[in-house]
């Protein structure tokens, strides 16, 4: 399974931005006060749709740090042409910006912020409230096998199910299974599943991954296109036919090396580890609105691979079903990840690992090799961070030095508040805090007195993306690598 099946950018969190001098004198004129827009750019069968968010009801706010700690608060408000703006903020100085809860947070120096998002489907796209099953009738299906998957995916209207089988309410299809009989998927049962209007222009295609002989590859094979169909909230929509089988006529192979990536474990953290159990993987996905607006959160794969040393035997094989306007991407993945343990609990695993994507012509070919690595020396208040210890603040300054591989479009804080469930530790997402610079000081309100946490910096990179004013887009490649703290104590 892709383990790309995430929008990072959506979490609440803030965003530090550059706190470098205006760039032109009008920038220099402007007056204080911070203006934006947000509009939501739908990519659809009929092209591009821009859409402003109605951010007239929505919570805006400012605070700027004083030179001793403290914070300055600032009330602001937004409108439902999807502009904002908070007044009085003093010139030159750098502040943190809520828009919202759904948003990161931001913070800047930047009087001017695009904060649009590229989204994919139709601007009418909505899940449902009430409880509409679709079920599969479809026969002529490859004998099922473990490790097999199905995706459904209907990009007109913005969905894109990566584990359909997972969803059914009876559960997966079972070991030499050739049909799905009564297969029933609740669409209301996620919000990553939305209703198909055929009125609308709406698709859909039901896609089979089958899994190799050896269980270490998963292929698409086989693809159900049913007649355009609409799902009406609160009923049953019967989906019959039969799978059809795609031709296995694109093939790609490897060259994979441990010794390219397992230097970066260091790091991570001291107790880094290869998460036992994963392997390596090579996943070759396509983009249904094309490489222009970057990356979706999920998006439909063509081969899920795992990586051994070396190279395969054979070339790997897959088909490929989806329009020729869909580019193909090959996404690598190395996992590692690190335990944690308050006083003699089962520890939790948190997970990090180094991954990147990119269009498949620039990954196959080549040697595979990490495009960016983790920050190094992570220091929290001066003191070597990846050390359990008591902090003696609640507002402390993370900080870290540059990777060895790669240059980072941006990084994210992420803390999380350890606790102790019955016999083990477990891990509460809590603020996430994006910044272009090289530390983060975390703001009042965000650790709270004699609480355990750990924290992780991940750095990243969009392409060759500016991300200082317009800090929501995206681009290729995509790359990922994670460094943690130790357990922190707050005072």
């Amino acid at each position: 399974m892709s383990p790309f099946r995430y929008s990072p950018l959506l979490a609440t969190g803030l965003f530090l931005l550059s706190t470098a001098a205006p760039a032109s004198t009008n920038e220099a004129s402007e007056a204080v006060g911070i203006r934006g827009h947000r509009n939501l750019i739908h990519f659809t069968s009929e092209g591009r749709q821009k859409v402003p968010v109605d951010l007239s009801s929505v919570p805006i706010e400012a605070w700027v740090q004083r030179l001793d700690g403290s914070f300055d608060y600032y009330p602001g408000a937004g409108a439902s042409d999807g502009t904002f703006v908070v007044p009085s903020v003093p010139a030159g100085v750098t502040y943190t910006l809520r828009v919202g809860d759904e948003l990161p947070w931001f913070s800047s120096v930047e009087r001017r912020l695009d904060l649009s998002e590229h989204k994919l489907g139709r601007v009418s796209q909505r899940t449902p409230d009430l409880s509409t099953p679709l079920v599969f009738d479809v026969a002529a299906m490859r004998p099922w096998l473990p490790g097999d998957m199905l995706q459904l995916i209907s990009a007109n209207a913005g969905m894109v199910v990566i584990d359909l089988h997972s969803g059914f309410d009876e559960g997966p299809p079972t070991a030499g299974d050739t049909e799905l009989a009564q297969a029933s998927f609740n669409l209301a049962w996620s919000s990553q599943n939305l209703l198909v209007d055929a009125a609308q222009g709406d698709s859909a295609m039901l896609t089979h991954l089958s899994a190799s002989a050896t269980g270490d590859s998963r292929s698409l094979t086989e693809v159900f296109i049913p007649a355009p169909f609409t799902t009406p909230e609160g009923q049953t929509t019967l989906l019959q036919g039969s799978f059809t089988e795609v031709a296995q006529t694109e093939q790609l192979s490897y060259e994979f090396h441990e010794a390219a990536f397992a230097p970066a474990l260091a790091d991570v953290h001291p107790r880094a580890e290869r998460t036992p159990g994963r392997q390596p993987a090579l996943l070759v996905s396509v983009l249904p609105a094309g490489k222009g607006p970057g990356f979706f959160s999920s998006i439909p794969d063509l081969l899920d691979a795992d990586l051994h040393e070396g190279s395969p035997a054979l070339p790997l094989r897959y088909g490929n079903p989806f329009p020729p306007e869909w580019p193909a991407v090959a996404s690598v993945f190395y996992p590692v990840s690190v335990t944690f343990a308050l006083g003699g609990t089962v520890p939790t695993r948190q997970s990090g690992g180094l991954s990147y994507t990119n269009p498949l012509r620039k990954v196959v070919g080549r040697p595979l090799a990490p495009l960016l690595t983790p920050v190094r020396r992570l220091s929290i208040d001066g003191a070597v961070a990846s050390v359990d210890q008591s902090l003696t603040s609640l507002t402390p300054t993370l900080s870290w030095s540059a990777p060895a591989v790669g240059t980072p479009s941006a990084h994210e804080v992420s803390i999380r508040r350890l606790f102790v469930s019955g016999t083990r530790t477990v891990a509460a997402f809590g603020a996430r805090i994006r910044t272009v610079q090289s530390h983060v000081t975390l703001p009042p309100g965000v650790l709270i007195p004699g609480a355990s946490y750990i924290m992780s910096v991940r750095a990243f990179r969009q392409g060759d993306l500016d991300l200082s004013r317009h800090p929501l887009r995206t681009d290729f490649p995509v790359a990922n690598a994670t460094a943690f703290t130790g357990i922190l104590t707050t005072p």
